[in-house]
Formats: C-alpha cells, sequence, structure tokens
C-alpha cells in the first residue's frame, strides 16, 4: 500500500511538472493565418476555445490570432471584442500593447476616429518606450489626415522615427504594420447614398447611381447588432473638397448623402 502512494504521489508531482508541456497547439491556427486563409484559422481557432480552460498556455496567443483573422476578414466588431478580453483578461500578457494597437485598429477601420484616437494615446501615454511608436503616430497621423488637419498630421509624421515624411506619407497611404489591412489604410473621401440590409435594394440603387455615369459600389459591413449592412457608396476621392461637391451634386438629387470617412 506505501509503494503503490508513493507511485501515486510521484505521478502527481511528474504530471505537475509536465503540464506546461501540454499548452494548447494553435499551429493550424497560425499556419492559416499566415496562408491567409482567415475564414479557415477563425473556424479552427473558435473550435480550440470551445474547450479550452482560461489557465492554459498560448491561450492569449490564440485569442490575439483570432482577433487579428477576424479583423482580416473584415468584422471589425468581434475583432474589437477579442482584443478586449485579452487587454481585461490576460493582464501579465506579453501581447497586451500589441492588442491595444489592435483595438485602436478597428476603431479606425470602421470610422470611429475618436475612439481610435483615444487608444492610440493610450498606447502611448501607458508604454512610452513601446517599440509601437512609430505605427502609432503613423496611424494618428491618418487620423489627423482624415479629419482634415495636415497640420496636425506633420507633427504626427515627425514624431513616428527615423523614416523620411516622404516614407511616413507612403506608409499611410500604403500600407500599414501589425493588425491593419493594407486596404485599410488608403486614404480617400467617399460619399454614403444609402444603407440596406437587403444586399439587392443595394445592387438597385448601385445601378441606378451607375447609370447615371457615377462610379457607385457595395460595402458589406456588420452593424452594432451584429446584421449585415450594405452600403452603397459613389466615388473614392483624394480631397475632401471634392466630396463635399460631390455630396451636395447628389444632394439635390434627393439622395440622403454622407461624407466618410
Amino acid at each position: 500500500m506505501k509503494k503503490i502512494l508513493i507511485l501515486i504521489l510521484a505521478f502527481a508531482a511528474c504530471s505537475i511538472c509536465l503540464a506546461p508541456l501540454f499548452a494548447l497547439n494553435i499551429d493550424k491556427v497560425k499556419v492559416a493565418f499566415l496562408s491567409g486563409d482567415y475564414k479557415e484559422a477563425i473556424s479552427e481557432g473558435e473550435r480550440l476555445l470551445a474547450g479550452a480552460e482560461h489557465s492554459e498556455p498560448n491561450l492569449d496567443k490564440l485569442y490575439y490570432l483570432m482577433a487579428l483573422s477576424y479583423m482580416q476578414d473584415g468584422n471589425y466588431l468581434r475583432a474589437c471584442d477579442i482584443f478586449e478580453i485579452i487587454l481585461k483578461e490576460f493582464k501579465s500578457s506579453q501581447l497586451q500593447e500589441e492588442a491595444l494597437l489592435g483595438l485602436a485598429d478597428t476603431y479606425l477601420l470602421r470610422g470611429d476616429l475618436t475612439g481610435a484616437e483615444r487608444a492610440y494615446n493610450q498606447l502611448i501615454a501607458e508604454y512610452p518606450s513601446t517599440e509601437l511608436k512609430e505605427q502609432v503616430y503613423q496611424r494618428l497621423a491618418k487620423v489627423a489626415l482624415n479629419r482634415g488637419d495636415k497640420v496636425k498630421a506633420e507633427d504626427y509624421l515627425k514624431r513616428a522615427g527615423n523614416q523620411s515624411a516622404q516614407e511616413k506619407r507612403a506608409a499611410i497611404q500604403d500600407e500599414g504594420s501589425c493588425a491593419i489591412p493594407a486596404e485599410g489604410l488608403h486614404i480617400f473621401y467617399t460619399v454614403q447614398v444609402g444603407c440596406f440590409t437587403n444586399k439587392r435594394n443595394a445592387e438597385r440603387l448601385k445601378d441606378k447611381l451607375a447609370a447615371k455615369k457615377y462610379e457607385a459600389y457595395i460595402e458589406e459591413t456588420i452593424s452594432a447588432e451584429g446584421q449585415k449592412m450594405f452600403r452603397v457608396r459613389v466615388a473614392k476621392l483624394s480631397g475632401r473638397q471634392e466630396a463635399v461637391r460631390l455630396k451636395q451634386e447628389l444632394s439635390r438629387q434627393g439622395y440622403p448623402t454622407k461624407i466618410y470617412p
């Protein structure tokens, strides 16, 4: 009996020592994400999350990959939720800075300039020595440009690091780093003329505008309630004044208009 007890205690001690070795295996999620198959990364990640314990090693990494996958797949609200989980429930995670940057990026991609600016500034305030500083200031410059404040944008670009001003502007207009997809960083203004839950209705309006020689297109998004929405927008313009003129022209024709970003 004594020998059995010793064996049980030895096995228990061995199990405790080996526990970290059985970390959550997120390799399939990594491979899917890196290959650009974001839907597969999401599917595999959700499967793992369904059976995961909160204390499991790699869980914060799994959440981060999931958030990036949802962001790349265009579901910014779900990505936002997951970044917030990392920030609130994994306070000792090494991914805190990246998660806060990702959270700010979701606001920016959804057109919430105030939320984005607040989160970027929070990152700088809480992590003054962050290695993400250059990306943060570039994002803040984009926020300023979207508001038409070129002076403030230039100031942020000066703080962004050692790149030349031209390189920094190119970074804002072409490709960002970390979480933001390349298409999310193009600077342009567009005029929205309708928003529908029925895609066919959106297509009818787009076709009607196209018949009038307008460069109309449909942008699919998810509402705050999780419902799929179809926005009908016209043109992608480099200057806000051009967008204002287009807005006025479309308004005179009876369309309900609003300028974005």
